[in-house]
C-alpha cells in the first residue's frame, strides 16, 4: 500500500480494464480538476490531461496589447475591452485570468495583477466535472473498457483504454453533473 496526493478534490472514481492480459486485473482512474489519474496494481501508472480550450480572438488581442511595455493598452482600454467582451459571448467563456481581473474592483491593485500577468501566455482549461466507463466491444464483466468525461466546457470525451487519446468528443447543452452510459462503443451506445 501506498499515499499518493492529488493536487485537486476528486469529482469521481472509476474502475475499468484497459487491456486484456491474463490476469485481468481492473485500473483505478481517478478524475481531479483536469486531469484522470491511473493507477495499476495500485501504483500510478499514467495521467491524462484535458487539451487545452480555445481562447477567444479578441482576448488574446487585448491581453497581447496590454503585455507591450512601451505602447501597451492601459488598464482602462483594457477593462472596457473585456468588459464588452464579456457581454458579448459571456463570462464562461473567458480565461480564469480576465474573469479574475474583471472581479478586482480596487484599481490599483488591478494594475498590480495586469502588471504580473500580462507577459504570460494565456490558457483555458476545463474541470472534469463527472467520469463513468463504456464498454469498447464486448458486453462482458471483463471487457475493455472506455472512459467517458464530462466537463464544465459542456464536453463529454470519450477515451482509447490502451493508448488513452480522445476517440470522440461530445457537445452539450449544459455541464454535465451525472451520467448513465449504456451500449458498447464500437457498436452503438448512448
Amino acid at each position: 500500500m501506498s499515499e499518493h496526493t492529488i493536487i485537486d478534490l476528486p469529482t469521481g472514481v472509476v474502475t475499468f480494464h484497459m487491456n486484456m492480459t491474463e490476469p485481468k486485473i481492473p485500473a483505478i482512474a481517478v478524475a481531479s480538476g483536469a486531469h484522470i489519474y491511473i493507477y495499476k496494481n495500485m501504483k500510478p501508472y499514467f495521467k491524462f490531461t484535458l487539451p487545452s480550450l480555445d481562447i477567444h480572438a479578441s482576448e488574446k488581442e487585448l491581453w497581447g496589447a496590454a503585455a507591450q511595455a512601451e505602447h501597451g493598452l492601459d488598464l482602462s482600454a483594457l477593462l472596457d475591452g473585456l468588459q464588452s467582451l464579456r457581454a458579448e459571448i459571456g463570462d464562461s467563456k473567458l480565461t480564469a485570468r480576465t474573469q479574475r481581473l474583471l472581479m478586482i474592483n480596487d484599481r490599483e491593485e488591478a494594475q498590480a495583477f495586469v502588471d504580473t500577468h500580462a507577459s504570460f501566455s494565456l490558457k483555458k482549461q476545463s474541470v472534469i466535472t463527472c467520469i463513468s466507463t463504456l464498454r469498447k466491444s464486448h458486453d462482458e464483466e471483463k471487457a475493455l473498457s472506455c472512459l467517458v468525461l464530462g466537463t464544465e466546457s459542456s464536453m463529454v470525451f470519450i477515451l482509447d483504454p490502451e493508448a488513452f487519446t480522445i476517440l470522440e468528443t461530445l457537445y452539450l447543452p449544459s455541464p454535465p453533473a451525472f451520467f448513465a452510459v449504456n451500449g458498447l462503443f464500437d457498436v452503438d451506445f448512448r
